[in-house]
């Protein structure tokens, strides 16, 4: 068995460009400079059986699904939601009888998550019309699918208005952890150390490179949209003495202001570490 792991979308949840941004990233893209950037996602295939699973939900689902799932003339076997925040799950929309008007695809999700869809309108009508039909998971217990392949839900810290927040350990002949959204490393390192000594590859949260990009932001204050920065992952992986010959730390989920993306010798100097910065389309084999 051979597992594929494809990064579908490595943008934050407004995507790339912005809307409403005339920043060097934004501006390039919109002068067909750079390639747009899709919102975090990936996609996990499994190559014996052609069955393919989704991570997240995002507002570029459309894109996503022509990408990974209909050019190959596929179906989709489930879909994973990470949390209730608008780049994570909104694409639910295109599954609707307005779009896809799919026929009971899982959507795999934990207890909170199952009840904000359940009770909450446009989402309670596609369970109503069983578009789709929701799988509650629970926190490190594992799920295995078809084949063998294995998912264990990592609840995470993070703002959790309507939900709670998940990240996935992905378990094929490796392992793959993915968690685009989190606080911060502080509370949280034990369990990231341990998941650093089971898995291969560890897909991290890296929306902004400095706390002094959300400057950039109109006004808004970091403690409204606290995340690690890329700076404080690389101050981790050194305190903890994580060695990035034979696994891999992958950096996603980036807002349109990440230095990576203007800054040379920045993105030269994360590389140099062994730190990979993830791209659309990318792929993995587990």
């Amino acid at each position: 068995m051979s597992v594929i792991v494809k990064f579908l979308g490595t943008a934050q949840d407004g995507g790339i460009p912005q809307i409403g941004c005339k920043c060097e990233m934004c501006s390039d893209i919109k002068a067909g400079k750079r390639k747009e950037i899709l919102q975090a996602a990936i996609g996990i295939e499994n190559t014996e059986t052609g069955n393919r699973y989704m991570i997240e939900a995002t507002p570029s689902f459309s894109k996503q699904y022509q990408s990974f799932i209909a050019d190959k003339n596929g179906k989709l076997d489930g879909i994973f939601l990470t949390h209730a925040h608008m780049g994570h799950y909104t694409g639910l929309m295109y599954l609707g009888k307005e779009a896809l008007n799919s026929k009971e695809i899982k959507v795999y999700v934990s207890r909170k998550m199952a009840e904000f869809l359940k009770n909450n309108a446009p989402w309670s009508q596609l369970v109503k019309l069983k578009n789709i039909e929701l799988v509650e998971f629970e926190n490190g217990k594992e799920l295995v699918l078809d084949n063998d392949i294995r998912i264990i839900p990592v609840e995470v810290p993070h703002r959790n208005e309507f939900a709670d927040t998940h990240g996935f350990i992905v378990k094929g002949k490796k392992s793959f952890f993915f968690v685009p959204d989190i606080d911060s490393w502080e509370g949280f390192e034990n369990q990231l150390n341990d998941i650093f000594k089971q898995c291969d590859y560890l897909a991290v949260d890296a929306t902004f490179y400095t706390k002094e990009e959300i400057g950039n932001l109109r006004g808004r204050n970091f403690k409204e949209i606290p995340h690690p920065t890329v700076e404080e992952t690389i101050k981790f992986i050194e305190k903890n003495k994580w060695n990035l010959k034979d696994k891999k730390v992958i950096l996603t989920h980036f807002n349109h202001t990440n230095l990576l993306f203007t800054d040379k010798e920045l993105k030269e100097k994360v590389e140099k570490i062994g730190i990979v910065i993830s791209e659309d389309e990318m792929e993995i084999t587990l």
